[in-house]
């Protein structure tokens, strides 16, 4: 179910953005529902109740933390300029370090060429103040429904942020994918931040455990 859900967001939020804002942080919440009857799906999604993402980005360097109910909390750290990228997962099993790549993430180059079919449409909806518009992408039969902003432009040398098959910045955002319904939406925002070394910091705590792979909770 972690891993449903950091796939989710990685997919869902890929690409370059072209524009104005340099440094800023959002706040989503995460609702996670359970569509499958099975009793498994719904003990999992129970756990995920009040589970939110934190967004920070500034010139080359960006973070998510990932706090997923009461079962765990990631944080993903990429520094561009030092080609450092550090997860720190905090969880029943203790706390554990995992320093490599970005590329070693998934965050390297994306592909040229759209992998998702998609479709634009004259819908419009307001999120915390602005304007929102709504695209459908597909893949793979999975379909994630978002609502963008062209309002918010972010921009990044290096970082990869927004699914470039998005015209705008989603600040919702709703697929359901193997009998769970995950829905983001933004619930805070500002656009400046403060102890930028220490927010994007790839030194892994003193009182963490540092591993060779990436933990699965």
């Amino acid at each position: 179910m972690r891993q449903l859900i950091f796939t989710t967001f990685l997919t869902l939020f890929q690409c370059y953005s072209n524009a104005q804002i340099s440094e800023g942080y959002f706040q989503f919440s995460i609702d996670v529902e359970a569509i499958d009857t099975a009793v498994e799906v719904r003990q999992q999604t129970a756990m995920l109740r009040d589970s939110k993402m934190e967004l920070y980005f500034s010139e080359g360097r960006y973070r998510i933390d990932y706090h997923l109910g009461h079962v765990s909390t990631t944080s993903i750290r990429v520094d561009t300029f030092k080609n450092e990228a550090l997860s720190l997962t905090t969880g029943v099993m203790g706390n554990y370090a995992y320093k490599n790549t970005p590329d070693a993430f998934g965050f390297g180059q994306m592909q040229k060429d759209s992998v998702f079919d998609v479709q634009l449409f004259d819908e419009h909806t307001v999120i915390l103040g602005f304007h929102c518009d709504k695209a459908v992408l597909e893949r793979n039969g999975v379909r994630s429904t978002y609502w963008y902003t062209n309002e918010i432009q972010i921009a990044q040398q290096g970082v990869q942020l927004i699914n470039r098959d998005i015209p705008g910045f989603p600040l919702s955002f709703t697929t359901i994918e193997n009998g769970v319904r995950i829905h983001y939406e933004v619930s805070n925002y500002k656009f400046e931040i403060e102890n930028k070394d220490e927010v994007f910091s790839t030194d892994p705590p003193a009182n963490f455990n540092q591993i060779k792979e990436p933990t699965e909770e």
